[in-house]
């Protein structure tokens, strides 16, 4: 199945990349079905998952979102795949950084993939106390609950366009 591919990204004021979006879709309107694994959407440590689809063997409804993706190898252990496709376009993140990833498959066979790499400063708000610190991460998520709404938008569009919804925080000045 032919997939189609494309990133967009925002730098900062110095021209360190920000953000790194990776969406992968068959929008060219081959649907002879989902990839292999579309409604695998298994729980991990220390990553929010949240499955809409409720594992459903035909469709995906997929959200994860790891807030500190940056930490100690753990994108190269889960994502190599994701490391090397950076890599090739010589592509590195302010650290640190938060990871989501969306994944939605119709029963039909439309299927669109988004990996998000962001700068933890446009999803997480400055803590001054414990209590700020506690709900830091509802920012980051809800971002992941308006992509997630975004991508299953375009799946309907006659022309496929997805609207990147915009992150909670202003893109930091140097």
């Amino acid at each position: 199945m032919p997939v189609q591919t494309r990133a967009v990204g925002l730098r900062g004021e110095r021209g360190g990349w920000l953000a790194v979006l990776r969406v992968q879709t068959n929008r060219n309107g081959d649907l002879s079905g989902s990839p292999q694994g579309a409604g695998y959407c298994p729980s991990q440590r220390d990553v929010t998952v949240e499955d809409a689809a409720a594992g459903s063997p035909v469709r995906a409804d997929c959200l994860r979102l790891k807030n500190w993706g940056s930490s100690a190898q753990w994108l190269e252990k889960n994502r190599p795949d994701l490391v090397q496709w950076l890599g090739t376009r010589q592509i590195a993140l302010n650290q640190p950084y938060s990871y989501l990833s969306y994944r939605y498959a119709t029963e039909s066979g439309a299927w669109v993939e988004v990996d998000a790499l962001v700068d933890q400063r446009l999803l997480r708000p400055k803590t001054r106390n414990n209590e700020e610190f506690l709900v830091a991460g509802r920012p980051a998520l809800q971002w992941g609950h308006d992509m997630a709404q975004a991508v299953r938008l375009s799946v309907g569009m006659m022309d496929g366009y997805l609207a990147i919804p915009p992150f909670p925080f202003a893109a930091p000045s140097p």
